[in-house]
């Protein structure tokens, strides 16, 4: 009977340390996955935000509205389509996700 309850309280010792550590890598993972989910959902609003931002750009509506016209390339199409590249060039040099650069 001694050596029975001298097995059981050895092997509860070793099993109790480990289920323990289980139990904190488990929250560990838990955490790491939160924290990657929100920054995967931070860069998804912030690319949504720019979306909407690039869309209510001007210079777009000026290059659409001139095209669709049927306005000559010399009279102000590239204009439009050189600001329009300039806004996008500006804008990808200044994208940051978690104020680091992309």
């Amino acid at each position: 009977m001694g050596f029975t309850a001298y097995t059981i309280v050895v092997r509860w010792h070793l099993c109790g340390p480990d289920a323990a550590l289980h139990e904190r890598n488990d929250e560990r993972l838990l955490a790491e996955s939160r924290d990657r989910a929100t920054a995967i959902g931070d860069c998804f609003l912030g690319r949504r935000n720019q979306a909407v931002e690039l869309a209510e750009r001007h210079d777009i509506d000026g290059f659409l509205l001139t095209r669709d016209l049927g306005m000559s390339k010399q009279y102000g199409l590239f204009a439009s389509i050189r600001s329009s590249d300039q806004n996008f060039v500006l804008e990808r040099e200044h994208r940051t996700m978690r104020d680091m650069a992309l």
